[in-house]
């Protein structure tokens, strides 16, 4: 890939991060501080609607031009996206429970790891480009 396109492509993954970032953060916290739902079914449905928020943006607007079939590129997004539900969740109990941060601190923690794990899957997994890039 062009290095040029990369950095166009990783902006525009930065803005659909950005999105999936205040979906995250604002049911994460409307959930749990308003409606009282368990911090970690609320940071498990967040964390659900802010990556499908994510794949949508991304498929139309950062990876525009994939060449992966719409279903099979949300299979490979689905798979990722249990697996970071589970890096998610999981880092979200061990910085609240065991290192006793708050849990909206904690979510930027988990963010930042499992949002690198996210980045790293939609370039070279989820999103197949064509190689002429």
């Amino acid at each position: 890939m062009k290095f040029k396109i990369f950095i166009k492509r990783l902006f525009k993954y930065f803005i659909g991060g950005g999105v999936s970032v205040v979906t995250d953060f604002s049911l994460l916290w409307f959930l749990t501080s308003i409606l009282h739902v368990f911090y970690l079914i609320s940071g498990t449905i967040s964390f659900v609607a802010a990556t499908t928020t994510g794949y949508f943006f991304h498929r139309n607007l950062t990876f525009k031009g994939t060449t992966r079939k719409n279903l099979e590129g949300y299979v490979y997004f689905f798979v990722t996206g249990i697996l970071g539900v589970i890096i998610n969740v999981s880092l979200l109990a061990l910085f609240v429970e065991v290192f006793h941060f708050y849990y909206l601190v904690a979510k930027v923690f988990t963010g930042a790891i499992e949002g690198t794990f996210h980045l790293c899957t939609s370039f070279f997994v989820t999103f197949k480009m064509p190689k002429e890039e």
